[in-house]
């Protein structure tokens, strides 16, 4: 008997990529930014930045060793070694457009949940992507994956993406769910 294929987007689901986020935006902006409230997936937009406060951000958080230096989100790595008992899973992500970043990707998802290469796919077109569940926390995403695929799309529940509709997707960040969900797949 197969095993369900589970796909999870990494930034904000396995890694805390918010968190590293802020300190950068916080040194950009030269203000505390813990604290303010992310109403969008896009911290840029969500934090107002200039132009020139766009560029130094990118800059920043492309430049070697930000990506390797990502927290794991809290109960990530359980739940993807749960979820690894009953299923094959695969780390599906969209590289932020830097010189460093795949291999750093590569060299984190191997260091923090050992996941191969072969179980690393990096595209921004996710939707293309073929597997029984998929996890993701930007609704963009999740409606492009749920109109192609006849899986379960789950959206990762964040604050910025409570209000969004986003069809026959699950919402929950509860790896429980995700597991009760993959278990459903023969």
């Amino acid at each position: 008997m197969s095993r369900p294929v589970v796909l999870v987007d990494v930034d904000d689901v396995l890694a805390d990529f918010y968190a590293a986020a802020l300190r950068v935006a916080g040194e950009i902006l030269g203000r505390d930014v813990s604290t303010e409230s992310r109403t969008t997936w896009d911290i840029i937009d969500a934090l107002g930045f200039t132009t020139a406060q766009r560029a130094a951000f990118k800059q920043a958080v492309g430049r070697s060793a930000f990506c390797a230096s990502l927290s794991p989100c809290p109960g990530a790595q359980v739940g993807v070694a749960a979820l690894r008992e009953i299923a094959d899973v695969y780390a599906v992500t969209a590289p932020f457009d830097a010189l460093y970043w795949v291999s750093e990707r590569d060299w984190w998802l191997k260091e923090h949940f050992g996941f191969t290469r072969k179980q690393i796919v990096h595209t921004d077109a996710k939707y293309l992507v073929a597997g029984d569940v998929f996890i993701d926390d930007k609704v963009e995403h999740v409606r492009r994956w749920v109109d192609r695929r006849i899986g379960t799309a789950v959206l990762w529940a964040q604050p910025y993406n409570a209000g969004a509709a986003v069809g026959r997707a699950a919402r929950t960040n509860v790896w429980e769910d995700v597991y009760a969900l993959a278990a459903e797949h023969p």
